[in-house]
């Protein structure tokens, strides 16, 4: 486990671990319970109705026939009484599950990602001071962090996995507020994902995830831009199946491009992970070229791309961890 958190991460799944086993021993016994109650009340109701019916058989005032099918009733509702103890854990689990929804509805919004939670910069500059990161509930990851990022000036962010650098990102983009410290951000901020998601229609339709409204023409010069020679009309299948990884970032850029205004700020995500070099390269081409006016914050372990940015920063430096360098 990365970073001495392995103690930490086990005892965190042996609780979960022991309190699924004591949900479901608990479970099982409350079952067991019910299961036995209804055949004990079954067989005391075939008891009963047999000592009320055999003295009426005997004095004429009841048919035989009439005191097995008497005596068989409670047999035949056993399977009937079965489904409610069924019928009640399944609410109890539904009452469970709306308590967690009601959880969520319930609680303080950490940002829309509509709107960075930060002064808009004069400069059209990205600047961090003294930021601390971290999800929600969680621990701190990063603190301090000092950052600034003007127009058309790439910084590329590194570190080992899982030290921080998508929560920072999620931080800049309004996603989740800064745990302390002071954001001032451009007025807008692009996303270009590391897995961008493709939907099964077209190309044009994919594109347009970035603005509805965009005209054909608009569609046909974001995909120029991006490097997508390919026909707006055609079908990519679930997944976009029939593209390659770099037809697929080219899609994301293009969402970027086609949106009209161009972002001050652009955050990448491992853009060219699972390409190959020949695919990246021409990948990192278009994309320094599209969005040359912008602010790049670019998150990566890409050798080549650090080299075309203007600056590298290792994030180990703000790192909270004990077991991470600072």
């Amino acid at each position: 486990m990365a970073y001495g958190l392995a103690d930490r991460e086990l005892t965190a799944l042996a609780a979960i671990d022991s309190q699924l086993r004591t949900s479901e021993r608990d479970g099982a016994w409350t079952r067991g319970v019910a299961e036995a109650v209804q055949m004990l009340a079954t067989g005391l109701a075939v008891l009963a109705a047999l000592a009320i019916g055999a003295p009426a058989v005997e004095s004429g005032a009841m048919l035989g026939r009439d005191l097995a099918i008497l005596a068989l009733v409670p047999l035949a509702l056993h399977e009937v009484y079965a489904d409610f103890t069924k019928s009640a854990q399944t609410l109890t689990r539904s009452r469970a599950a709306l308590a967690r929804v009601l959880d969520v509805l319930r609680a303080e919004p950490v940002g829309s990602g509509d709107r960075v939670p930060g002064e808009e910069s004069a400069m059209s500059e990205l600047v961090l001071h003294e930021v601390s990161v971290g999800w929600p509930d969680g621990s701190v990851l990063l603190a301090g962090v000092d950052l600034t990022v003007g127009p058309g000036q790439s910084v590329a962010l590194v570190g080992p996995s899982g030290l921080g650098k998508t929560t920072l990102a999620a931080t800049i983009m309004g996603l989740i507020p800064a745990r302390a410290g002071q954001l001032s951000v451009p007025g807008r901020v692009g996303y270009l994902a590391q897995n961008a998601h493709i939907f099964a229609t077209t190309l044009a339709e994919n594109v347009r995830i970035g603005n509805k409204d965009a005209t054909d023409d608009q569609v046909l010069e974001a995909m120029h831009q991006a490097g997508l020679q390919l026909d707006p009309q055609r079908e990519v299948g679930e997944q976009g199946a029939t593209l390659s990884g770099g037809e697929a970032q080219r899609v994301a850029l293009a969402r970027l491009l086609v949106a009209g205004e161009r972002p001050s700020l652009v955050i990448l995500d491992e853009p060219t992970e699972h390409l190959d070099r020949e695919t990246a390269d021409a990948l990192l081409d278009d994309l320094f070229s599209s969005l040359s006016d912008s602010a790049l914050l670019v998150i990566t372990h890409d050798q080549d791309l650090m080299a075309r940015c203007a600056r590298v920063i290792d994030l180990t430096r703000w790192a909270v961890s004990p077991a991470l360098p600072r």
